[in-house]
């Protein structure tokens, strides 16, 4: 009996490597954070909610919902990113706002800060989130059927082997993919092909700068993830590290060339989730000190990336004279008129720039205001950066909703920019200046855009639809290629250009290029011949 009690002691303190070691002791206490988080805002947040408790209810308890619903099995990495991205956005930014009764910083159109004003914000946005939600829960009912027949491969496919024409010539592959990373950002730094808020210096023929600044956004960060699943299965965890490194690299050298705060976080962050969800089978065989110099190194690029971009932005975004009459909301209770402003606001893409009034020097470049400005760069990362509730507070308090409106933005021209329908209906004249050679716009999100429709009906029945798409082009992706690390930076990147949607053309273009993009990764890796008769093994019978 002894014997017995002895064992049963010790079992639970034997090593099981060091993901589960770290794991074990911290996601408990991570747990129990985020469920108090999740507790106590929105309880401290609603004695300033100045609407209906009823309203504010729903808002919560849908968007909580939607982030619950990443956790069942069979887990989604698109799915993750996008209820991350909008809980963010919508959930903690309003919260906090409302919370700490701080201005927001997009504009917000004729929205006044009544009670009215926002409980229509929150019917919409809570609309959007159930319509995630619906999506979510259709596809985990729909993976139960292949569980039931006894097909886990349904799920998790056997990965294709490696083709013997990269373990012949990987070291020239990896040599090549390298110069290409550093050729085209040196020339994005000089001609500003994808650039944040810059306008193409330099226009090629034939369409060429859509090819170039698609690579940068995305093509080369999906072909990187191709050669790093492939030399994993080729060496094991023996060169992990190493291997690992290569697209902290290529996010470092982009999210610089593109002047972008976002980049090297949407470029790195797919690999971490992988790493977290196979922890066993990755991160065990690496070892402690292995992994803390991978995460001490990838934290050096970030923090690298933060300070360079903020410091390109300062040297290359135009000076000009503070944007007039800018109101934004203070309080939630009314809108008040923003104390003048020493600086406008520029935002494209999802990132946000500032620059400072007229009268400064080419010698007073670094002067307080703009290390202020660095500073205020930073801040944004945590919460303002994320895409969202200013977009349904001006869209829902616009008075000209109905399907008409959704159809005139689905039919609009990207090249209208600043004069584009959510740029006028969001007032962004009052805070984006506009300079030849930038562009700065505001966002709304696909939530937003949505609500053009002014229906409750067709808002949902199209978040479900948008939503389904994404989870059904990501299992196609998983099944055909069985890449994690594909799989991961494509579903990061259709969650994040769901959020930060402005232009309906823009978003099925995106859709139309990754396709093309993850067949033709489709044919490198399985030939043609394979990529069919995988395909075909797939398909319902």
């Amino acid at each position: 009996m002894a014997r017995n009690l002895r064992v049963t002691v010790q079992t639970p303190l034997r090593p099981r490597g060091v993901a589960g070691a770290a794991w074990g002791g911290w996601l408990p206490l991570l747990a129990t954070g985020a469920f108090a988080l999740l507790i106590w805002l929105p309880a401290a947040a609603a004695t300033h909610y100045p609407g209906s408790v009823a309203f504010l209810i729903v808002f919560e308890i849908s968007f909580t919902l939607m982030l619950l619903l990443a956790a069942p099995r069979p887990r989604s990495y698109a799915y993750t990113f996008v209820v991350v991205f909008l809980f963010l956005g919508f959930w903690l930014k309003f919260n906090l706002h409302t919370l700490l009764e701080y201005p927001y910083q997009e504009p917000v159109g004729a929205f006044d800060g009544t009670a009215a004003s926002w409980d229509s914000a929150l019917v919409m946005a809570s609309l959007g989130a159930l319509g995630v939600s619906l999506a979510r829960l259709v596809q985990l009912a729909w993976h139960r059927r292949p569980q039931r027949l006894g097909s886990p491969q349904a799920i998790e496919p056997r990965q294709p082997s490696v083709p013997s024409w990269f373990a012949t010539c990987r070291k020239a592959i990896w040599l090549a993919t390298a110069a290409a990373v550093i050729v085209l950002n040196v020339a994005n730094l000089v001609a500003a092909f994808y650039a944040i808020g810059v306008d193409p210096r330099v226009v090629l023929p034939a369409h060429a700068n859509v090819v170039i600044a698609w690579l940068l956004k995305l093509g080369l960060a999906l072909w990187i993830a191709t050669l790093v699943q492939w030399e994993l299965q080729r060496s094991g965890s023996r060169a992990a590290d190493a291997v690992l490194l290569a697209p902290v690299g290529e996010a470092l050298g982009t999210s610089i060339s593109a002047l972008s705060r976002g980049i090297f976080l949407f470029h790195v962050l797919p690999y971490t989730l992988v790493a977290l969800s196979r922890r066993t089978r990755l991160l065990r065989g690496l070892g402690r000190r292995r992994v803390a110099i991978l995460a001490a190194v990838t934290a050096v690029g970030f923090f690298l990336s933060l300070g360079a971009v903020s410091l390109l932005r300062v040297l290359q975004y135009p000076t000009a004279a503070p944007a007039q009459n800018v109101r934004t909301i203070t309080e939630p209770r009314r809108a008040v008129p923003a104390a003048p402003a020493d600086r406008p606001r520029a935002r494209t893409g999802a990132d946000t720039a500032t620059s400072a009034s007229r009268g400064d020097t080419s010698s007073e470049r670094l002067d307080s205001r703009r290390l202020f400005f660095v500073f205020r760069e930073l801040r944004g990362l945590v919460v303002e950066r994320w895409n969202g509730m200013e977009g349904v507070m001006a869209v829902s308090s616009h008075d000209r909703l109905g399907p008409d409106l959704l159809l005139e933005a689905v039919k609009e021209n990207p090249a209208r920019a600043q004069l584009s329908i959510y740029q006028k209906l969001a007032n962004a004249d009052r805070v984006y200046v506009r300079s030849q050679g930038y562009t700065f716009l505001t966002l709304p999100g696909i939530i937003a855009i949505l609500g053009y429709s002014g229906s409750p009906v067709l808002m949902l029945v199209g978040m479900v639809l948008v939503t389904g798409i994404m989870l059904g082009l990501e299992g196609l992706i998983r099944q055909i290629l069985a890449n994690p690390f594909v799989t991961s930076v494509a579903g990061l990147a259709m969650a994040s250009e769901l959020s930060q949607a402005n232009f309906p053309y823009l978003l099925f273009t995106f859709f139309v290029l990754l396709t093309l993009s993850l067949s033709a990764l489709c044919v490198v890796t399985h030939g043609r011949r394979g990529h069919l008769a995988r395909f075909r093994a797939i398909r319902p019978t």
